[in-house]
């Protein structure tokens, strides 16, 4: 038995690995599944490596890929409907990898800014020359420490962050009070099917459910309209947090 590093619950064990194990908060306010122990830095960093983030002289041997590019120009067409014109809009995606997303809101005119730790994907998103990247938020803040976004997107991000609670409580700092967080990440009952069932659990630090996504963002103060997306891809639900007032 362990305890919910998010909530303080009873945590129950429920996948064996061989270098880790998942374990699911008993709580049903909660459910979070998160993996303990987790892998040391190093040990990340050349999985992601290996995974998601190659070399470029590498990069057609990324065994786990992007989402497709529709599904990102899906979101940006709901978020159109829920909200109006997007053009203009400052959108942070933090997590960008090679900047996919980024790519897709210049399309609906949005002005993106990436944040991407990785130094291979931060390679190749910055690359790409049409949008700002940084590697850190600190850095972004040394650079404009006045900015503040009109949306923040963690797509398939929040469930690789070790403590995604402080990461999101960071953002918050960066936000519009009437601004709206994204959320994208795969469905906590199955394993993103590009990463091959166990491989890609052991990837994932945090494997959330809606509810353990409201209850992350409340403990931040953020005050939580969520919905699934009907696309009936596996890997979702994709939950778009409305545009909230500030505590």
């Amino acid at each position: 038995m362990g305890s919910c590093p998010l909530c303080g619950n009873l945590a129950v064990r429920r996948l064996a690995l061989p270098h880790t194990a998942v374990w699911e908060c008993a709580s049903q306010r909660c459910g979070l599944r998160y993996a303990s122990p987790q892998l040391d830095e190093r040990s990340l960093q050349a999985a992601y490596r290996k995974l998601y983030y190659p070399d470029l002289q590498r990069a057609g041997t990324r065994p786990c890929k992007a989402t497709r590019v529709e599904i990102r120009h899906q979101v940006f067409r709901h978020a159109i409907a829920e909200f109006g014109d997007l053009s203009g809009w400052r959108l942070l995606d933090y997590g960008c990898g090679t900047g996919s997303l980024c790519k897709a809101a210049l399309s609906y005119g949005l002005r993106p800014v990436g944040i991407e730790s990785d130094a291979n994907a931060y390679g190749q998103a910055i690359a790409c020359g049409r949008y700002p990247v940084y590697q850190r938020l600190e850095d972004l803040l040394a650079s404009e420490p006045s900015i503040r976004f009109d949306m923040i997107a963690l797509w398939e991000v929040i469930e690789h962050l070790r403590v995604p609670w402080i990461d999101v409580a960071n953002l918050r700092r960066v936000l519009r009070t009437d601004g709206c967080l994204l959320v994208s990440t795969p469905n906590a009952r199955c394993a993103k099917p590009d990463c091959s069932g166990r491989a890609g659990i052991a990837m994932r630090t945090q494997l959330t459910s809606i509810i353990s996504l409201e209850k992350l963002c409340a403990s931040c103060f953020i005050r939580v309209g969520s919905r699934e997306s009907q696309s009936g891809m596996p890997i979702l639900p994709i939950l778009i947090m409305e545009r909230f007032g500030g505590h």
